[in-house]
């Protein structure tokens, strides 16, 4: 309401930013009033996929009334607060239903069958279905509806305030009491939807607190178990590194005693003979100059074999690492994708 000799009751609302399926379905209304004229201006755009072009038949149908002011503001908002904002919130308390009945039944029996898979449950659906859920309750909340409504009755009352009593004609009358009926209609049906709204947010809460717990207990038995394999692991590397030790003597064992034996197996063929009598033949010192000698070197070559060995085999640890941070980053990389 403008102060002056020629007072206006103006009305600015719309909604710019509305999109479905990539395409616009925004909408405005500029209307103004003029008490000393008598005259309604109003300016209205919108989509064809908008409320507008439903409004606007709704106004033709009642053209006798077109010129009063607040007529197609009050159309708009009856398709605003539709029913079909109502079946919206329906649908998402159905799909609550369904979302406690993956999430909190405990019977397999009464477990919701479309977020179960080989008796694992689909955290990524239940997610998706739990971000959807929300999206629908969200939509059109009735604490902003509530504010609108408001100053739509506070428009109707400075409306009715402000005309003269002689232009307070029956048929005035009898609009004006069907617009306050309409918004009392739209008050009392936002009073339903916040509450359901509110019970319903209140649901998803429990829910999302419910999927975070049940993947924190997951985690936790992960942990547990990658503990117990780590265990398990260590207790091997203990049982082959016992059993390398193991091996190890027997070879130093073998080499140690494997010139010897070689060269006492030579020496007794019959190519060679060191018998003179029953005493000890002094030709003995060519054995023991062959097999000291010999032990010696083949000591020295296991010693030298086993250095390179673990040389060779530090030297390919860094490589390994690389390969192996490698291999991780790209196992995470696929299970992004995935």
């Amino acid at each position: 309401m403008l102060n002056g000799n020629d007072p206006h009751l103006q009305i600015v609302c719309g909604k710019h930013d509305m999109r479905k399926k990539n395409k616009t379905r925004g909408w405005q209304l500029v209307l103004s009033y003029s008490f000393e004229r008598r005259q309604v201006t109003a300016f209205v755009k919108g989509t064809p996929t908008s409320i507008i072009s439903d409004s606007i038949d709704d106004l033709e149908n009642c053209a006798n009334e077109a010129s009063r002011p607040l007529l197609f503001p009050v159309i708009i908002l009856s398709h605003l607060i539709s029913m079909k904002t109502e079946l919206d919130q329906r649908e998402s308390r159905s799909l609550i239903t369904r979302l406690e009945h993956a999430i909190s039944v405990v019977e397999a029996t009464a477990r919701e069958p479309s977020y179960y898979e080989d008796g694992m449950i689909d955290f990524r659906a239940v997610a998706r279905d739990l971000t959807e859920c929300h999206r629908l309750v969200l939509h059109k909340r009735p604490a902003l509806w509530f504010k609108i409504l408001g100053a739509m009755e506070d428009a109707m009352q400075s409306f009715w305030t402000n005309i003269p009593s002689n232009e307070k004609t029956e048929d005035m009358r009898r609009l004006h009491s069907s617009l306050q009926d309409r918004l009392s209609l739209q008050r009392a049906r936002l009073v339903g939807l916040d509450s359901y709204t509110s019970v319903s947010i209140e649901r998803l809460d429990i829910q999302r607190s419910m999927v975070s717990f049940i993947t924190a207990e997951i985690a936790q038995n992960d942990s547990k178990l990658n503990l117990q394999i780590a265990g398990d692991q260590r207790q091997l590397s203990n049982d082959s590194k016992s059993d390398s030790k193991a091996m190890k003597a027997l070879s130093l064992l073998g080499a140690t005693f494997l010139p010897g034996t070689f060269l006492a197996s030579i020496f007794s063929m019959n190519f060679f003979d060191f018998q003179e009598g029953s005493s000890l033949s002094p030709k003995i010192w060519i054995y023991f100059a062959l097999t000291i000698p010999l032990t010696v070197l083949v000591l020295l070559g296991w010693f030298l074999w086993e250095h390179n060995r673990k040389q060779t085999k530090e030297s390919r640890l860094p490589a390994f690492g690389i390969r192996r941070t490698a291999t991780e980053m790209a196992i995470l990389s696929e299970l992004r994708q995935a």
